[in-house]
């Protein structure tokens, strides 16, 4: 859990108690059979309740300059003042109105709603005070965001790759965007059965990751391994690409083989099999 303070107390007469024990045993005087007990007033103390989290997945700010934490472990938001005072919070896990299951993200819309997105499937639209409006139900996406009113980001595992798309509220795909070939990427997805599990095609030990940010009207979309960034507005028309082409600088015939022993030692102490390392060489 992440704390905002760590603190461990004992009494005068535990901290006494307890030297008085330290020094006689060390002198012999206190047998190994017998049983010390310390009276302890308060083992750990960590933090104010109301300010504990135990995983911040994303934050958001609204007109008024409050911001809102979304934490993915408590499955809850948090609104807090400009000030920083805790104002509310609202969420828990669950399938109904207002729970969330697998939350990762959270925004501020221009109509003024908290969208938070579920990383499988669910979007739900809340007032700033926590009240439940709707949840949009968008099965088979992955790795949900909202980009604006009926246009959501998310990304699609097919059998040959890994794709970014945008689709609107029926579910239906309206744009792609970049893709990952099956054997460059890892992932963390749903089984047969619902379980997230990792599924690992990636030849290499660099795998790319598809890329999403949104802030007020614009959203961007990027993959890991490029300088290509789509810039869209909150109907996912694409305002500016932002790229670069940067080559990648040519290393000397002795760094490569320094490189190289480096990655071989590296492999053989962890156990790679033979087919990770292909192309490695």
């Amino acid at each position: 859990m992440e704390s905002l303070e760590y603190q461990c107390t004992m009494n005068k007469k535990s901290i006494v108690a307890f030297l008085l024990v330290f020094v006689f045993s060390n002198l012999g005087l206190f047998s190994s059979q017998e049983k010390i007990e310390l009276e302890i007033d308060k083992i750990f103390e960590l933090g104010k309740e109301d300010l504990l989290f135990g995983s911040i997945a994303s934050i958001c700010e609204d007109e008024n300059n409050n911001f809102y934490v979304l934490d993915r472990l408590e499955h809850k938001v948090f609104k807090f003042s400009p000030e920083g005072k805790l104002i509310l919070t609202f969420g828990q896990k669950g399938q109904g109105p207002g729970d969330f299951q697998n939350p990762h993200s959270i925004t501020y819309s221009l109509d003024g709603h908290i969208v938070v997105a579920d990383e499988l499937y669910n979007v739900s639209f809340l007032n700033p005070d926590g009240t439940f409006i709707e949840r949009i139900h968008l099965d088979g996406r992955l790795g949900v965001g909202f980009i604006g009113k009926n246009r959501y980001y998310a990304w699609v595992w097919q059998p040959e790759d890994q794709k970014q798309v945008m689709v609107n509220s029926q579910n239906n795909i309206a744009q792609s965007f970049f893709r990952i070939p099956r054997d460059s990427f890892s992932v963390v997805a749903p089984d047969e059965s619902g379980r997230m599990v990792m599924f690992n095609f990636a030849r290499y030990g660099y795998s790319p990751s598809l890329l999403f940010a949104h802030f007020g009207r614009y959203s961007a979309v990027a993959v890991g391994d490029r300088y290509n960034i789509l810039i869209l507005d909150e109907e996912g028309r694409m305002l500016k690409r932002i790229q670069r082409e940067i080559q990648p600088e040519k290393i000397s015939s002795r760094e490569k083989k320094y490189l190289i022993n480096k990655i071989e030692k590296h492999a053989n102490q962890t156990g790679w099999p033979t087919s990770r390392r292909k192309g490695l060489f």
